[in-house]
């Protein structure tokens, strides 16, 4: 399995913009095939601060959500919302605890 963790850091007055965008990307991967966690996170002390948590179950599912239509359409928008580039830290997952129907 493939993760990805990505800090999102909005600009100032505009937090409330990316977390309708980032809740958008989060609902659409739930219908992609082969993802099997997507998990978008708001900092308590710094609320200008996202988090996502992605885990795809290989990195044919991850390249599917990246090449895809919506996120592909959303991406600039985004990217227009940032105080600073995302910063991405791909992973391998090697334990996993949840439903073996989610695999």
């Amino acid at each position: 399995m493939n993760s990805l963790v990505v800090r999102i850091e909005a600009a100032a007055r505009k937090a409330d913009a990316l977390k309708d965008l980032l809740s958008q990307l989060a609902d659409d991967a739930a219908t992609e095939p082969g993802t099997l966690v997507y998990i978008l996170n708001q900092e308590d002390d710094n609320p200008s601060v996202f988090w996502l948590y992605e885990l795809y179950r290989d990195a044919e599912a991850q390249k599917l959500h990246s090449d895809g239509e919506f996120f592909k359409s959303l991406l600039p928008q985004v990217l227009e919302l940032l105080a600073e580039p995302m910063q991405l830290t791909r992973m391998k997952s090697l334990v996993t605890s949840f439903p073996a129907e989610r695999r």
